[in-house]
C-alpha cells in the first residue's frame, strides 16, 4: 500500500513542532530528517528530551544523515513514538549490528543509499532491511530536483528484490510522484511540495489521490 510521508527538516524546536504538528494524526508517519552537519553540509533540530515531553498521534521514522547513527539510536531507546530507523550505507559504522540494534530495540531498520554510491555496497543487506530509502539526489536540503538515474536504481532495486519495501526521497511532488511510483516505490518521502504549497494538508491529499 503506498503511503505520503511528511518529511520534517527543521533548524529549531519551533520550526520543528510547527511542522510536525500540521500532519500528527492525518499521516500515519512523519519522516524525521536529522542531520549533523558533517555527513551532510546542514544541520537540523533534533533533541529526545524535548520529543518525550510531547504527545504525538502519528508515528515518527527517523532518517539518520549522521557520521554515528548509532549514538542518534541510543539516545532514543525511550521514545516509543519512534516506529523506523534509517541510515546510511555510506555512514561509516557496523551496518549489521546497527541492524540487530534497531531491531532489538523493537523498530524497523532501513538503510538509505546515495545517488553517488553504487547498488553493490547495499546489496549484503537489502534482504536483511525492513525498507531501502533510495535519495532521489544527494541529501542535505529540502527543494532538490530529481535525478533520473535514481529511478533507474530503484527500477532494478524492485527487478531483483520484489518483495523488498522501497523508499523514494527528494523529488517527490505532484509532478514526479506517478513515475516513482511505476518503478516500485509504495512509500514516499515528501517536504518541499507539501511545505511550500499554499495548503499543506491539501497537497498531502493531491498526492494520495494520483497514488490511488
Amino acid at each position: 500500500m503506498a503511503q505520503i510521508l511528511p518529511a520534517i527538516l527543521a533548524q529549531t524546536s519551533d520550526e520543528f513542532f510547527s511542522k510536525v504538528f500540521v500532519f500528527d494524526g492525518i499521516a500515519p508517519v512523519l519522516h524525521i530528517d536529522v542531520m549533523d552537519g558533517n555527513f551532510v553540509p546542514n544541520t537540523t533540530w533534533f533533541d529526545t528530551i524535548s520529543l518525550n515531553e510531547h504527545s504525538f498521534q502519528s508515528k515518527l521514522e527517523l532518517h539518520l544523515m549522521v557520521m554515528d547513527p548509532m549514538d542518534i539510536v541510543h539516545q532514543c531507546e525511550e521514545l516509543d513514538m519512534i516506529s523506523r530507523v534509517i541510515w546510511h550505507i555510506e555512514s561509516p559504522v557496523d551496518h549489521l549490528e546497527m541492524l540487530r540494534t534497531v531491531r532489538h530495540s523493537g523498530r524497523q531498520a532501513g538503510i538509505a543509499i546515495n545517488p553517488s554510491s553504487t547498488l553493490e555496497t547495499i546489496s549484503p543487506f537489502v534482504d536483511l532491511a525492513d525498507e531501502v530509502l533510495v535519495m532521489g539526489s544527494e541529501p542535505g536540503f529540502s527543494g532538490k530536483t530529481l535525478e533520473t538515474r535514481a529511478l533507474d536504481r530503484v527500477q532494478e532495486l524492485h527487478m531483483h528484490h520484489p518483495e523488498l519495501v522501497l523508499g523514494f526521497d527528494i523529488g517527490v511532488n505532484a509532478e514526479t510522484i506517478q513515475q516513482i511510483q511505476q518503478t516500485g516505490v509504495t512509500r514516499f518521502c515528501a517536504a518541499s511540495a507539501l511545505f511550500r504549497a499554499k495548503n499543506p494538508v491539501e497537497m498531502y491529499r493531491k498526492l494520495e489521490q494520483i497514488l490511488k
